[in-house]
C-alpha cells in the first residue's frame, strides 16, 4: 500500500478571480448568459442526476471573503445532495465578485456559476465512460457530517480517510 502526502506547495496556488465587470469569455466561460438562475440550477441537477447524486437542497449564499476574492463577498451557493445509498454531500458554488451591484448583474453571475459547475459535470460524465470508478461526486460527499472528502484532504494535508473509521457521507 502507498502512503500519499499532498505537497503543500502545490496548495499554495492562487487563482486570479475577476470581478464579474472585468471577465472575459476565456477567463469567466458562459460571461454572457441570458439563462435564469433556475434555468441554470436546473442543468445542473440534472447533471448531478447523471452521476447518481439527487439534490436536496440549493441554499443561496454570500461567501465572505471566498477564495481569492481579496475580502470581496460573493453569492453563490450550497448545494445539497444525496448519492448512491443515501450518503450526503455538499459542494459550494461562488459566483464571481462584483464591482457595482444591481439585480440583472446578481442573477448573470449566479446562473454563470452553475452552468460553469454542470458544464464540469457534463465533462466529467464523459471521463465515466472511459473510467467507470471515476465519479466526480465523490469529493463532495460529507465526512462525518461536516466537511467534504476534499476539505479534510486539504487540511490534513494527506489522504488518510480509507481504513481510518471515518464515515464518509453521513
Amino acid at each position: 500500500m502507498w502512503d500519499f502526502e499532498i505537497d503543500s506547495d502545490a496548495l499554495k496556488t492562487e487563482i486570479e478571480v475577476p470581478f464579474f465587470e472585468d471577465a472575459t469569455g476565456e477567463t469567466a466561460p458562459n460571461y454572457r448568459t441570458t439563462r435564469s438562475v433556475t434555468d441554470a440550477q436546473s442543468e445542473l441537477s440534472r447533471w448531478l442526476g447523471k452521476h447518481g447524486g439527487i439534490v436536496t437542497g440549493m441554499i443561496p449564499v454570500r461567501f465572505n471573503n471566498a477564495v481569492a476574492a481579496k475580502n470581496v463577498l460573493r453569492y453563490g451557493f450550497i448545494v445539497e445532495f444525496m448519492f448512491g445509498g443515501g450518503a450526503r454531500g455538499r459542494m459550494h458554488i461562488a459566483a464571481l465578485p462584483l464591482r457595482k451591484e444591481s439585480v440583472d448583474k446578481k442573477n448573470r453571475v449566479l446562473a454563470m456559476a452553475l452552468l460553469n459547475r454542470a458544464e464540469y459535470f457534463k465533462a466529467a460524465f464523459t471521463t465515466r465512460i472511459h473510467d467507470p470508478y471515476s465519479n466526480p461526486l465523490l469529493q463532495y460527499l460529507l465526512v462525518d457530517g461536516d466537511k467534504t472528502v476534499a476539505q479534510v484532504i486539504v487540511e490534513q494535508k494527506s489522504l488518510v480517510l480509507l481504513g481510518s473509521g471515518v464515515k464518509v457521507g453521513e
